[in-house]
């Protein structure tokens, strides 16, 4: 039986993630910036005209994340604000987290329109074994399939005549 809150047990994986990826940033010399200003904590990951950045979240069921809704909170979640070419693209970077086992699940990383509204999720591998296996998994209802041949058809016509 453990004597830890799930506080508690939160918080310590958050900081001993924090930690391991910060040493592991520096270590590579990658063109990271690192925000650590309580409450933000976050990467920030250039990548052309877009910077990804990443907050360290534990994931539960249906890819949710915990998080206190602040309008800081919903904001960066949300993509609604975004400007062209000074995108910040949102990713949630942790683990999946099984409550009733207490115990850390597979690593994860996952973009999402809102805080509660998974757009994808990807699955890096277990934790136990390392991150060596990387599969995706779509996050219900999966968008649909777009025919666009008619469209395309069309306006080739239309600039050949």
């Amino acid at each position: 039986m453990s004597t830890s809150s799930e506080r508690y047990l939160a918080n310590f994986i958050h900081e001993r993630l924090w930690a391991r990826m910060n040493e592991q940033v520096l270590h590579e010399d990658l063109l990271v910036q690192i925000v650590d200003k309580e409450p933000k904590r976050e990467m920030v990951v250039p990548f052309g005209n877009a910077n990804f950045v990443v907050r360290y979240k534990r994931h539960l069921p249906g890819d949710r994340i915990s998080s206190y809704p602040t309008d800081g909170a919903r904001s960066f979640w949300s993509t609604d604000d975004a400007l062209p070419t000074m995108e910040l693209i949102p990713l949630a970077m942790g683990y999946m987290w099984h409550a009733d086992e207490r115990k850390m699940g597979d690593a994860l990383i996952s973009y999402r329109d809102r805080m509660d509204k998974p757009v994808w999720c990807i699955r890096l591998g277990e934790i136990e074994e390392g991150t060596t296996e990387i599969t995706w998994t779509p996050v219900e209802p999966n968008l649909p399939a777009l025919d666009l041949s008619q469209v395309v058809a069309a306006s080739e016509q239309q600039r050949g005549s």
